[in-house]
């Protein structure tokens, strides 16, 4: 992976991966409810933000704690 360049999820990966980490289909995720209403807790959400930084992706903590919904996580993450 080239370092110089920033890396991005799709937005494929990023409600797969919400969805694995809550034990959910994709398709039972609500991209507008708050992820934590959803079962996301901050546990949760700090081992799903260091899977995708040990796959080169920049992400950042306090920016996605302020973003309540996994649209508004995709919006920040794949742009």
């Amino acid at each position: 992976m080239n370092q110089s360049q920033p890396q991005y999820l799709t937005k494929e990966q990023v409600i797969s991966d919400i969805a694995r980490f809550l034990n959910i289909t994709e398709e039972r995720l609500d991209l507008e409810r708050p992820l934590p209403e959803q079962g996301l807790d901050s546990l949760r959400m700090i081992t799903l933000i260091e899977t995708w930084r040990a796959s080169g992706i920049t992400v950042d903590f306090q920016t996605l704690m302020s973003l309540a919904t996994a649209k508004a996580w995709i919006e920040e993450l794949s742009t």
